[in-house]
């Protein structure tokens, strides 16, 4: 254990410096393109068969596909910044890859999984803000990594270099996953479809901070993931003078509003929790017109999936019939969806003897509800479906603020301790 946790230790500078470059060139769902080539470089270097895109995913289940317009600025992006597109012929124009090291020997498949996007938040540029104050803030104006998938990138290539290096100690196969689109949970679907994952033995996944929001806490065996879905709503009515002739106008606006004030009123479930909330509403153009077009972004979760599917099916019920009271037209899409998920109990008590060994003041919470979403459930799901098991765990780390906060920040040197959770998890299933 000591010379695995030497190796990990010698990457100490190589880790920040990635982190903070994925940092400062941050891309949002499917649009990922400048951070896909640089991972893609660096598993190439360490000699892994890298699939890239359509090679890894199934084009079937991709959801929430940006257009082209937008597919061609994020491109431009990524030219611009010193991205590698070489990788598009192969990929089908998706983001997102798979690193393969086949060891040779007959032994378990061991498939961890990193999320590479972005969000739409506008990253601070106060002074007390570190990244901006030190150089590596977003250059991509209103895109940010205030959730810490710059460090889970960080990990991923990390520990990817070490298991190169070990390779002749390792049996079966290790399979990376940098998955795209978690943010939107439009990726994950699409990638627990791929054929890499059809005799995975051993399913891990991390998020840094969230509840372990100290570097001494350390959370495993996460369970309680809400089932989701992720809802696009247009209103279409009929615009008309709000004051000569309001009696020929169809109003897009109040058909929405009362659709949303119903809405909040179903999440009362006997089973188990469940939850809307509507985010954004858009449309309309002068105060004196009736608004024929009005947009709302929205979700429902719930407990369980069946729980999900339910008021689902409800919000939709509703929103039809609102549509029909006000001779407007309701078009409904799901853009993202997750299941619910819990990991498996076998793999958190490894992850929770492995952190005390390492760090024996820690405090380690085992079995603990998310009470959020995540769509690496479907991975999760998919393994386990298979006689897999499946782990997802959060590594402490000090927040400078909330997740999706414009001054979000970790402490860097969780960056190590994640590598080396992972790593020691690894070399323990090989057993």
């Amino acid at each position: 254990m000591t010379d695995l946790i030497k190796l990990c230790e010698n990457e100490r500078e190589n880790i920040i410096s990635i982190r903070r470059d994925f940092h400062k060139y941050p891309e949002v769902y499917w649009r990922e393109f400048r951070t896909t080539g640089k991972i893609g470089e660096y598993l190439s270097s360490f000699g892994y068969d890298v699939y890239y895109g359509n090679e890894v995913l199934k084009e079937d289940f991709v959801m929430n596909y940006p257009t082209k317009s937008e597919i061609d600025i994020a491109k431009d992006f990524a030219l611009k910044n010193g991205g590698n597109l070489d990788y598009l012929e192969k990929s089908g124009g998706y983001t997102g890859l798979a690193a393969v090291l086949d060891t040779g020997k007959i032994g378990k498949t061991i498939a961890l999984r990193f999320d590479i996007d972005a969000i739409d938040v506008i990253e601070s540029t106060d002074n007390d803000h570190r990244p901006y104050k030190e150089g590596f803030s977003s250059v991509n104006y209103g895109k940010a990594h205030c959730c810490g998938h710059d460090g889970h990138m960080a990990m991923g290539i990390t520990l990817a270099k070490i298991i190169s290096q070990i390779k002749s100690e390792l049996c079966g196969k290790i399979i990376f996953i940098f998955q795209a689109g978690e943010e939107t949970v439009a990726g994950g679907k699409s990638f627990s479809q791929s054929d890499l994952l059809k005799d995975t033995d051993y399913f891990l996944s991390a998020h840094l901070g969230i509840k372990a929001d100290k570097f001494d806490k350390d959370i495993v065996g996460v369970k309680g993931f809400l089932a989701t879905k992720k809802i696009d709503v247009t209103f279409y009515g009929k615009s008309s003078h709000a004051g000569v002739s309001p009696q020929l106008g169809n109003n897009a606006l109040l058909a929405a509003s009362t659709a949303i004030t119903s809405m909040y009123t179903l999440c009362q479930d006997g089973r188990g929790s469940r939850r809307v909330n509507v985010g954004a509403i858009n449309g309309g153009a002068a105060r004196n017109v009736i608004p024929d077009k009005i947009d709302i972004k929205m979700e429902v979760r719930g407990e369980t999936n069946e729980i999900c599917d339910d008021m689902y099916r409800e919000c939709v019920k509703v929103m039809e019939n609102v549509a029909v009271m006000y001779g407007v037209r309701a078009d409904i899409r799901v853009v993202g969806e997750a299941p619910g998920a819990e990991s498996d109990k076998e793999l958190a008590d490894i992850c929770e003897k492995i952190i005390k060994k390492l760090y024996p003041s820690h405090e380690v919470i085992n079995n603990w509800d998310f009470g959020a979403s995540e769509d690496v459930t479907f991975i999760m799901q998919r393994v386990q479906n298979r006689g897999g098991k499946s782990h997802y765990m959060m590594i402490g780390t000090e927040l400078a603020a909330p997740h999706h906060n414009p001054k979000f920040d970790i402490n860097e040197e969780s960056l190590i301790k994640g590598v080396k959770i992972l790593l020691l998890t690894v070399k323990e299933l090989q057993k």
